[in-house]
């Protein structure tokens, strides 16, 4: 193991340290989330070490309302773990992850872990969850309707899905997609009076 138990805990407490309540809540969902997704990938104990390191400091910045979180947060996680004295090997592969995490990122996730972890914060905007964290996200300048807002979260929650990597995200996003669309069909019949 790179990092000890006690290392994990210690970027635990940072990054919770550091994050509203909404955007830790969500760390932790994307990191159990993730760690299921490396049993299906059948992910080595090396890349699932990368992969629950790149989980827990994936967001660290996107509380500071920085627009390019994913690189501020890949160049935050890169001095975190520099100073606990990581591996550069380690560190560079978990930043790999962290600057590769979401669509609005300059570049795309290269290794399986990467991929992992952009499935698992994807799948935060899919289903139940997704709707409401979209609804939330959108300003009411943005949705100027109820339909307009509707139309502009089935749009994004479908993109995310099909920008998913791995089998494992594809497989567990199904359920939450049928919902999300039985969901929108019966919002359009109710908008439609």
């Amino acid at each position: 193991m790179v990092l000890a138990t006690a290392q994990l805990k210690r970027l635990e407490i940072l990054v919770h340290d550091v994050l509203d309540e909404e955007a830790w809540e969500h760390t932790q969902r994307v990191r159990k989330r993730a760690l299921s997704f490396a049993l299906y990938e059948r992910l080595s104990i090396e890349q699932k070490e990368v992969l629950e390191t790149a989980a827990i400091l994936h967001d660290i910045c996107v509380s500071s309302g920085i627009s390019e979180h994913a690189q501020e947060g890949a160049d935050q996680a890169r001095r975190v773990l520099i100073n606990m004295d990581v591996p550069t090997e380690f560190i560079n592969r978990v930043c790999h992850c962290i600057e590769t995490h979401n669509e609005f990122a300059k570049a795309r996730p290269q290794t399986i872990e990467a991929k992992v972890l952009f499935d698992a914060d994807s799948f935060e905007f899919i289903g139940p969850l997704g709707i409401v964290r979209f609804g939330l996200c959108f300003k009411k300048s943005e949705a100027d309707s109820t339909r307009s807002l509707k139309d502009r979260i089935y749009v994004a929650g479908k993109k995310r899905m099909d920008q998913l990597y791995t089998e494992a995200g594809k497989k567990a996003v199904q359920e939450y997609w049928e919902y999300e669309k039985q969901f929108f069909a019966e919002l359009e019949k109710q908008l439609s009076g």
